[in-house]
């Protein structure tokens, strides 16, 4: 079977997803994730201009993300001098990774709009309102964190919403595969 963009991009978002340490040795390694992504988007360039966008930075994700999977396989403890480094750099991977499922969304809603899937088209934004959301909801555990029995509700639910959002794009990127792409691409 011939693999199309989304197909791609659906192996790569579980590497993203799912976070699975053996030994603390990340056994989906979020790099390889974003190296399906920039796969996906080198077949899917043509179709959106978001995709044509989006491989321009995928690669500063994908060496982010190496660098982050190398720090936590080989350093066992927190270097407390480092801490303004470190949260640098989490925010500069933060504001990568919205770009690329800002560009991933839109992208789908391009595509289809332009082919008359106005579900599909309704369903990436939707997806991308939740994406933002679920980040503020993860930003505002640094102050619910504080707050006794609050804080334990507040990280079920967003666990429970993270898990909801999982499923469902996967389902819309597979629904993509099967809907936006032509007989012959896949």
């Amino acid at each position: 079977m011939k693999k199309n963009g989304f197909n791609i991009i659906f192996y790569g978002m579980l590497f993203v997803l799912i976070n699975l340490p053996v030994n603390g040795f990340d056994i989906f390694p979020d790099f390889i994730g974003y190296i399906l992504f920039a796969i996906g988007y080198e077949k899917l360039k043509n179709k959106s201009i978001y995709f044509e966008r989006v491989r321009k930075f995928i690669w500063l994700l994908i060496l982010i993300s190496f660098v982050a999977f190398y720090r936590a396989a080989y350093m066992q403890t927190p270097d407390m001098s480092r801490i303004v480094p470190e949260i640098l750099l989490a925010v500069i991977t933060f504001v990568f990774i919205m770009l690329n499922f800002y560009n991933l969304f839109k992208g789908i809603r391009d595509m289809a709009d332009k082919k008359g899937c106005l579900d599909i088209s309704a369903e990436a934004d939707k997806r991308w309102k939740q994406i933002v959301i679920l980040n503020v909801m993860a930003l505002l555990l640094v102050i619910v964190i504080f707050i006794p029995v609050i804080n334990i509700l507040y990280i079920l639910a967003l666990a429970v919403f993270s898990i909801y959002m999982a499923v469902k794009m996967m389902k819309l990127i597979k629904r993509c595969s099967k809907d936006l792409v032509e007989e012959n691409e896949r």
